[in-house]
């Protein structure tokens, strides 16, 4: 895949001969167009470097992408100190918060009578949203069959409980999970269901809505606080990223996932204002970023030297 999207890649940028280009995040396809320009010698602007996701290879990705990139807008002043870590010089590093989190601020939901007609699904008493993707850094993948188990537990103590599936991404081990989601969905077919993608405006519409997220999506995260809805971090994909207080972590094992869920389900906070405070959101962000990239447009970008701490 990643030869695929270099050699595509490359292509696109001799034509387009962009005098930057800015990337987003840490994915296989990101890494290959980071190689891509390095080689081409354009400079990179690279949004979200600096953070840890030690259960998978994003990670490693992720890092590589910052020694690639000329300017680094991070989403959090921590981050903005690992990327110094990495060699990089303050002067080109800018705390500006999460795109992510600023986008729900503009965001126009979708009605939940809207949600119910286009997927064809009733909300009930309580909504849950189940979003996994696989531990590129583990090789086994019991942890699905540990998930479904405690799923399948849980929905027989619940009457008036929906759960709402979203489809893997591309990573390894991504068809074994939506299998296994397949057959629960199946299975479960009055009190579940499988929607492959949402796209951007309905899954967070979808996520504003439920009253709790599972998983070990990055969204759980980065945006659920913002819309305050909790989260239950399953296993090790998200482990190393700051968490706000909605934010409840847990192994991939039956017995803790129930246990938990039903803890943070049942937790009451609305009269807490602290509880949803988001360590990733701030103003204006990508007015920031727009701003500082046009000024360095302005003047060629500098070639990198290591910058010792």
């Amino acid at each position: 895949m990643i030869s695929s999207a270099i050699k595509k890649f490359h292509l696109s940028l001799i034509k387009l001969k962009p005098d930057i280009v800015v990337l987003l995040g840490d994915r296989f396809e990101i890494f290959a167009a980071s190689v891509v320009c390095f080689f081409l010698k354009i400079p990179i602007a690279h949004i979200h470097g600096g953070e840890v996701t030690e259960g998978a290879f994003d990670d490693t990705l992720r890092h590589s992408i910052t020694k690639f990139s000329s300017l680094h807008f991070v989403s959090n002043i921590k981050y903005r100190k690992r990327v110094m870590q990495l060699g990089e010089n303050p002067s080109t590093i800018y705390n500006v918060g999460s795109l992510g989190v600023e986008n729900i601020k503009k965001n126009i939901f979708t009605s939940d009578e809207n949600l119910e007609r286009e997927y064809k699904f009733k909300f009930q008493k309580k909504n849950i949203l189940v979003s996994l993707h696989s531990e590129t850094n583990r090789k086994s993948l019991n942890y699905i069959r540990e998930l479904m188990k405690a799923l399948n537990e849980i929905k027989k103590r619940e009457k008036d409980l929906l759960f709402i599936f979203t489809g893997s991404n591309l990573d390894p081990g991504a068809n074994k999970i939506s299998n296994a989601i397949k057959i629960f969905n199946k299975k479960n077919p009055t009190n579940s269901i499988y929607i492959e993608s949402l796209g951007k405006k309905n899954y967070l519409s979808l996520l504003r809505k439920v009253d709790l997220i599972i998983g070990n999506s990055s969204s759980g995260i980065i945006e659920a606080p913002s819309l305050k809805t909790k989260t239950l971090n399953l296993g090790k994909r998200q482990h190393g990223r700051l968490m706000s207080k909605s934010i409840f972590s847990c192994e991939f094992n039956k017995k803790e996932i129930i246990k938990k869920f039903y803890f943070v389900l049942g937790l009451d906070v609305r009269n807490k204002k602290s509880f949803f405070s988001n360590c990733y959101e701030k103003n204006n962000t990508s007015a920031h970023i727009l701003n500082i990239l046009s000024k360095k447009l302005k003047k060629e970008v500098e070639s990198k030297k290591f910058f010792d701490i």
